[in-house]
């Protein structure tokens, strides 16, 4: 689908708030918009890592790839349905026509059980699903299998280079080739991109199986980092102690 941009200067988020297809006009601060950004910062990462060094291409074509999902990624999280939460009290005293208490959130016992928004408002939802996946996450069932499969992608990636590196006998340092120090920082940011999706999921729907992927990204990244410090071969591991002034 072809994408045309007229304007770069809007001045639409001059109040501090931005619209989302799957929210309307959400605050900055909302978690689905940190967690867009971290996904921008995550793709702005790797494109930096391939502008800057010569990788294999097996290396350099996966992080291409990684660069489109990416986009994708950040397509699902503008997009998700918001949730909608009401507390168990609250939706037994409606059924029963009587009314919420002032505050209206706290049923008896002192608990605040809240009910995730119901699966048939799911795209691809049935009855009878709801409970099947935590709250803000869209169950397996109800989602393409799409981001299923880019996980066994990259799970088989990792395997692959894993079987090219000796054994680790200690944690690794970022450090060594600059490739693989960049590497290491593009995988910091990925962590930091999955906790800012798991965040935004407390307040959107979002695939599962896009969640789990964002976690396989890191440990590829990890492996690729080693590969390119000469199949692990300058990889600097971290030793516990003092060290010595002029150690490495």
């Amino acid at each position: 689908m072809a994408v045309r941009i007229d304007r770069v200067v809007t001045r639409s988020g001059d109040d501090g708030q931005t619209f989302v297809p799957g929210g309307g006009r959400v605050p900055k601060t909302a978690a689905r918009i940190r967690a867009l950004g971290v996904l921008d910062e995550l793709n702005a990462a790797v494109g930096y890592v391939l502008a800057q060094h010569d990788l294999s291409p097996d290396v350099a074509g996966t992080l291409r790839l990684v660069q489109q999902w990416l986009f994708e990624a950040g397509a699902a999280v503008a997009t998700a349905a918001a949730r909608r939460v009401e507390a168990a009290g609250d939706a037994n005293e409606s059924r029963a026509g009587g009314h919420a208490s002032a505050g209206g959130r706290q049923p008896a016992g002192g608990q605040t059980p809240a009910v995730a928004q119901s699966v048939t408002d799911w795209p691809g939802g049935h009855e009878g699903d709801a409970g099947a996946a935590p709250a803000g996450v869209r169950p397996e069932a109800t989602e393409p299998d799409v981001w299923a499969e880019r996980t066994r992608k990259l799970e088989e990636v990792a395997a692959d280079a894993l079987q090219r590196l000796p054994p680790l006998d200690g944690f690794v340092v970022p450090g060594g080739r600059p490739e693989a120090a960049g590497l290491h920082w593009v995988r910091a940011v990925a962590r930091r991109a999955e906790v800012a999706l798991w965040e935004a999921a407390e307040e959107a729907v979002l695939p599962s199986g896009m969640l789990r992927w964002v976690n396989r990204l890191s440990d590829v990244l990890f492996v690729y980092a080693r590969l390119c410090n000469d199949g692990g071969r300058m990889d600097v591991l971290w030793r516990p102690g003092p060290i010595a002034e002029g150690d490495t």
